[in-house]
């Protein structure tokens, strides 16, 4: 195994850490085979992700699973914050017209560090999504940058949506990140996410 694919794989692990403390935030305690199965990933390694965050006491076992300990909902805060991330939702299938589940990411003030979005998608793409849409908040206007300069003249639902859920500014970024298992979708939008510079 190159030392490349050994730092892409402790990178993607890091984010599937990330991508549990996120899932236990919201969707409470949980047990290990509900977690793999909503991760899409082996009850062994889910098992050592657990361990190791229990050892880092950023999770405890309880009598209905594992959940979060005062240490890991201030780390999930840190990370969110590194990344200007204000916001994350889940979309059913059918958000801008693709047929799969989506996480919507609300990053705060970086729309102008991305210029078609193709990096990103790529980034997402190589990190388990299947696709990844870019949305810019500039002039008031939600664009799509080389797409669609406002998506109100596209889709006015699209844009109702993203409004009503985010205090949106002007600068901000909108990452729509699609894959058949929606926490995938959220590991390669906290992938996507770092990358993207101040």
């Amino acid at each position: 195994m190159t030392v490349r694919r050994r730092l892409k794989d402790l990178v993607m692990l890091n984010l599937v850490e990330e991508a549990v403390l996120l899932i236990v935030y919201k969707l409470g305690s949980m047990g290990r085979i509900t977690l793999s199965r909503i991760l899409d990933l082996p009850e062994g390694t889910v098992r050592g992700i657990l361990r190791r965050m229990e050892l880092s006491k950023m999770i405890e076992s309880t009598s209905r699973g594992v959940k979060l300990t005062e240490r890991g909902v201030e780390e999930l805060s840190k990370l969110l914050d590194k990344r200007c991330i204000e916001g994350i939702f889940v979309m059913e299938p059918g958000f801008l017209g693709l047929n799969m589940p989506s996480v919507i990411v609300h990053i705060r003030g970086k729309a102008k560090s991305i210029r078609l979005g193709l990096e990103e998608r790529d980034r997402a793409i190589g990190a388990g999504a299947k696709a990844l849409v870019a949305i810019r908040c500039v002039d008031g206007r939600l664009e799509i940058p080389g797409v669609v300069d406002d998506i109100c003249r596209e889709g006015e639902q699209y844009a109702h949506i993203l409004r009503e859920r985010f205090n949106l500014r002007d600068g901000d970024l909108i990452l729509a990140v699609f894959s058949d298992n929606v926490w995938r979708a959220l590991i390669a939008a906290l992938h996507v996410a770092e990358s993207i510079p101040a």
